[in-house]
């Protein structure tokens, strides 16, 4: 099952007469990636997949799973392969097929405490695949009121290290795992530490052009690594108690960042990197996005914002345009 709606790219017109009172709160954008055809992928918690494809919009439903399924990280492998956590596994696309890897059954490995997986509650905010078996997961378990690291080696999942506090897991070029408080190397089975923060979280990662890596941060600000050394861009840059939730760059270079003040002002908003100098933008008539859990680019180079309460904008290079995502729910 199929709900679409199609959207004129140039004045990004919404074609629909339904009613535009859709309660949108359960919608929550979380993750993003463009494909090796072109499409654009978001992954929601409340609300299923949705692509971006030619001119349109929709909802997609992936066999075996709900159409309001969740759907928490998206990453591409080296075969271009687009693969998808959801609550329940894994999802891999081969634009052929789906190929569902249930967290349950014969692919769970035995755990210590003798529970099965299937019945804990677990959100995956990081996904990295090299290989088959080398595929890492970061992983809030609500049960166990913890984050864990989990790995999936093509048969089985298991626990890799817990207690671990990891939000985001991201894989560059030179095999370098960046996630928790640095970079790790996967050697004989085995994490080994190569690179450590000085300070603060990993929540997300990006490799630029240029080949340097982008980490953001709990509010320690963010680091850009080329290689060799570590810059960090702190409170002189206005990364002041700021948490950096997701990063892209854009076909032109630009490094976007979706940010969130911590502490009793929770205002959201966005930071580009251009020219060697951030900006900071919060929300206003020339920048109305706010909640910002991931972005991406479309085949077009638009850049979209997706976030909580059904929260999606495009950017044209000039300006934003708000999605109403309210109308699509309702057909």
């Amino acid at each position: 099952m199929k709900r679409t709606i199609s959207l004129f790219i140039s004045g990004l017109s919404i074609v629909s007469g339904i009613c535009a009172q859709t309660d949108v709160s359960t919608l929550d954008f979380q993750c993003s990636k463009l494909d090796e055809q072109g499409t654009l992928w978001l992954g929601s918690s409340g609300e299923g997949l949705w692509k971006v494809q030619g001119n349109s919009l929709e909802r997609h439903t992936v066999v075996g799973h709900s159409p309001d399924a969740d759907f928490y990280a998206m990453t591409l492998d080296p075969q271009g392969h687009l693969w998808i956590a959801t609550k329940n596994g894994l999802v891999e696309y081969d634009y052929q097929q789906w190929k569902d890897m249930p967290m349950s059954g014969a692919l769970v490995a035995s755990t210590k405490d003798g529970s099965g997986y299937a019945e804990r509650n677990r959100m995956v905010h990081g996904l990295a695949v090299n290989h088959m078996d080398h595929v890492l997961m970061g992983v809030e378990d609500a049960n166990a009121n913890q984050y864990l690291l989990m790995r999936f080696n093509g048969q089985t999942y298991v626990d890799l290290i817990r207690p671990f506090k990891v939000r985001a897991v991201f894989e560059d070029l030179d095999a370098t795992i960046w996630m928790a408080g640095g970079g790790y190397k996967m050697e004989g089975g085995k994490l080994v530490s190569k690179v450590s923060l000085p300070h603060g979280t990993i929540t997300c990662a990006i490799q630029d052009s240029r080949g340097d890596v982008w980490l953001g941060t709990d509010g320690s600000g963010v680091f850009r690594y080329d290689g060799t050394s570590m810059r960090l861009y702190a409170e002189d840059h206005g990364f002041s108690s700021m948490r950096v939730t997701c990063m892209h760059e854009d076909e032109k270079g630009k490094i976007w960042m979706g940010t969130e003040m911590l502490g009793a002002n929770k205002t959201q908003g966005l930071t580009y990197f251009e020219a060697g100098a951030f900006h900071h933008l919060q929300e206003s008539a020339d920048c109305p996005v706010k909640s910002v859990n991931t972005i991406a680019s479309d085949k077009k180079g638009m850049v979209w914002f997706a976030g909580n309460d059904g929260a999606l904008y495009r950017y044209n290079g000039r300006s934003f345009t708000l999605i109403d995502t309210a109308k699509i729910l309702a057909n």
